[in-house]
């Protein structure tokens, strides 16, 4: 399969020293495993979350699919006019069921192993830094067994040799 065909999105929840909650956006290739955004804050809108979208695809492109779970931020006119807009197909899981968006569900779980559950963040600014190394980290530094033992970049670097209009085609290995 391609990179940049099909992306999958979520929310996940950590903590603050004063017991107040945070909400991530978090954003993968499915493909690729490279995460493309996680955007953190207290809560999230629609008007948030497509705005996150539209940063990612001047660098990436738009894909062909979104894939979500049935979340109120997911259904709302906010994202359903964005996907119309971009004449994308947002795939919804049927409720219930978050095995059928398992790449983002696994990226999750890493996500809460390694940051969230680890840290009683003061402040938000110091949550997305926390959370930002640790993407890098995951993107860059952590080969996948699932991936051939590459980092996401690596393996999105490796699969452009194959797809001319890959947003990576412009690498070198």
């Amino acid at each position: 399969m391609e990179p940049n065909i099909r992306w999958a999105m979520d929310f996940v929840s950590g903590g603050r020293r004063n017991g107040s909650n945070i909400r991530v956006l978090t954003v993968i290739d499915e493909v690729t495993r490279e995460c493309l955004a996680l955007e953190v804050n207290h809560s999230l809108t629609g008007k948030r979350v497509t705005a996150v979208l539209n940063g990612i695809a001047p660098f990436r492109g738009l894909p062909k699919e979104i894939l979500t779970d049935n979340g109120s931020v997911f259904t709302r006119n906010m994202m359903n006019a964005w996907a119309d807009d971009y004449k994308l197909e947002h795939i919804f899981t049927d409720p219930g069921r978050p095995t059928q968006n398992g790449y983002i569900e696994s990226f999750n779980g890493k996500l809460r192993a390694a940051g969230l559950n680890q840290h009683w963040f003061r402040n938000i600014p110091e949550a997305k830094d926390t959370i930002e190394n640790w993407c890098l980290e995951y993107n860059q530094v952590r080969p996948h067994s699932s991936l051939n033992n590459l980092t996401p970049v690596e393996y999105a670097l490796e699969l452009s040799c194959n797809y001319e209009h890959s947003p990576y085609a412009k690498y070198e290995l």
